[in-house]
């Protein structure tokens, strides 16, 4: 092999190499320079709690480089509403301050959902149906309630007696009917139409269910009542959460309280003025007798 040769392959294998180092950093550069580029991206300006409805209030947008952005996460806050301006997603799960807001986290609000999205955590569903009259105009998802249950019981000496009891306070109701918190109900019908088709909806449902969302515990208790007494719902104040230490009330302590005193006897009279004028004679003999 002449030296010329050698000479040129290697200008050759030389410029090759060059020419791969070149296209390696170029393409090292590029990446970088696309990792490093700073996208919007939607986080939470506050705690949100999991079944909590998320709004543009809720967040804020923040500019992040591109290699930190997660799969899925919202850029937009007019992403959260719907044309008409409604909450679009509630929380599935808790999210922190700062933290993304992404798709896998947010639950679509909308009909067909039931309420598991929206029971907090560590608590539990528990349904009461009751009559129409009694819930109609009066509770809604989202209201707060007092769990009272009437009980019929009899001593051991067979008398009955009826007792009503304060059994859970300041309730969150998850929803009633049909009607779940944060649901979204698509109206095709004009608006007299739709009114008059659920209007002929709830004269049909005699019953309508409510569901409650309780401890574990709370939750044997409700459904012990459910099967034992009658239940009636106490619909509080919008923000009144105190909670009463209550007795209770029952027939027995209704008629003792206001029925009339009974006038005493001539017998029950004389025992009265005798016991009077024993502890007289008491007195005195302690009297004299100290002499």
């Amino acid at each position: 092999m002449s030296k010329k040769f050698q000479i040129v392959f290697s200008l050759i294998l030389g410029l090759f190499v060059a020419i791969m180092v070149a296209g390696y950093i170029s393409s090292i550069e590029k990446r970088y320079a696309t990792a490093s580029r700073k996208v919007p991206v939607l986080v939470a300006k506050k705690y949100i709690d999991s079944g909590e409805m998320i709004g543009p209030e809720d967040v804020e947008v923040k500019y992040i480089p591109q290699e930190y952005l997660q799969p899925r996460a919202l850029s937009n806050p007019k992403d959260l509403l719907t044309k008409e301006g409604g909450y679009l997603y509630m929380a599935a799960v808790p999210i922190d301050v700062g933290e993304q807001i992404v798709g896998t986290k947010l639950f679509p609000l909308g009909e067909g959902t039931g309420v598991a999205p929206v029971i907090p955590a560590g608590f539990r569903a528990v349904t009461i149906v009751m009559d129409r009259n009694e819930v109609r105009n009066v509770i809604l998802p989202g209201n707060r309630v007092d769990v009272i249950g009437v009980f019929e019981y009899y001593d051991k000496n067979g008398n009955k007696h009826e007792e009503a009891k304060t059994l859970l306070q300041n309730v969150l109701v998850l929803s009633v009917g049909k009607t779940t918190i944060g649901a979204i109900r698509e109206v095709h019908l004009k608006k007299k139409e739709a009114a008059a088709a659920l209007a002929a909806t709830e004269e049909l449902e005699s019953r309508v269910p409510v569901s409650l969302a309780v401890t574990p515990s709370q939750a044997e208790l409700l459904a012990l009542a459910k099967e034992k007494a009658s239940i009636t719902f106490s619909v509080r104040a919008v923000g009144d959460e105190k909670t009463f230490e209550l007795p209770g009330a029952s027939m027995d302590k209704i008629f003792v309280r206001y029925s009339p005193k009974k006038p005493k006897t001539a017998q029950e009279e004389y025992l009265k003025a005798l016991q009077k004028q024993q502890e007289e004679a008491l007195r005195l003999l302690k009297k004299y007798g100290r002499r």
